[in-house]
């Protein structure tokens, strides 16, 4: 995998909170403003635009991009595609969850459009048909070990959500299959399948090679200690999650984040 986003690049905070966001435009940025300020009506250069403000973070101004776009020509799933998951990661889910379900009713049920819906509703609190939604993800994943390591991942989560106390893991891996990009999804499955120990999937965050797999492992892990029951080990771990911050714009740090708001209110 390249780079997530630019070295240059907006804070949790602006986004989360939208607080002034002091970025400096690229020069690739400024001629694309330059060229959208003679062609207001150029619908793949609003796209284009908003792709290279999200390399920096900059998800609410790529929003009002996409949604410039989306006047132009409302009938384009492009628009509503690139919209959505910049809404997820403004903590706006209702609204991604609107333009994935548009992708859905133009252009078909997707694994891509469907595992994110399946994260709109999580994010909404919505565990049981966020649950749905990843079990119908499987016979879409078919045999992509990686997509299939992530969906058991946030099945399980939802399980526990739903207060269940007995989980049935969903056997989807055969001995063969290897996991690199989503090693994280599958340590944390492995820790609940007992095919793996806390200690183990702790030390292995530090030797990821993508580094986004920590907060996915670790929150995993979050939601291991609400299942068996050891909550002051979970509130720990949970504000160690948010505190290391340099991937909170990767889906389990998202979840960590709704949950901490959520204990933050009891």
């Amino acid at each position: 995998m390249g780079k997530y986003f630019d070295d240059i690049h907006a804070s949790k905070e602006s986004q989360f909170n939208n607080t002034p966001c002091k970025i400096e435009d690229s020069p690739a940025i400024k001629e694309l403003k330059a060229k959208i300020r003679t062609e207001p009506d150029n619908y793949d250069a609003y796209l284009e635009l908003g792709d290279l403000l999200n390399f920096q973070l900059r998800y609410r101004e790529s929003i009002d991009l996409y949604s410039k776009a989306i006047a132009i020509n409302p009938l384009d799933v492009r628009g509503y595609r690139s919209r959505a998951p910049r809404y997820i990661a403004t903590l706006q889910f209702e609204k991604a969850y609107k333009d994935f379900a548009f992708c859905e009713e133009k252009s078909g049920i997707s694994l891509d459009t469907s595992y994110r819906i399946g994260h709109c509703l999580y994010f909404m609190k919505a565990y049981k048909a966020a649950e749905i939604r990843f079990i119908s993800c499987i016979g879409l994943a078919e045999n992509d070990f990686e997509m299939l390591a992530a969906i058991n991942y946030w099945y399980i989560i939802c399980r526990i959500k739903l207060g269940e106390v007995n989980i049935s893991i969903p056997d989807l891996m055969p001995t063969h299959a290897q996991i690199s990009h989503h090693a994280g999804y599958q340590n944390a499955v492995e820790l609940f399948e007992g095919k793996l120990s806390i200690a183990a999937l702790i030390e292995n965050t530090n030797r990821y090679i993508e580094p986004m797999n920590k907060p996915i492992a670790l929150y995993g892990l979050f939601n291991y200690y609400i299942y068996k029951g050891l909550f002051e080990e979970s509130r720990q771990l949970l504000e160690s999650i948010i505190n290391d911050d340099v991937y909170w714009i990767c889906f389990a740090y998202i979840g960590a984040w709704v949950d901490c708001m959520e204990l933050n209110k009891k």
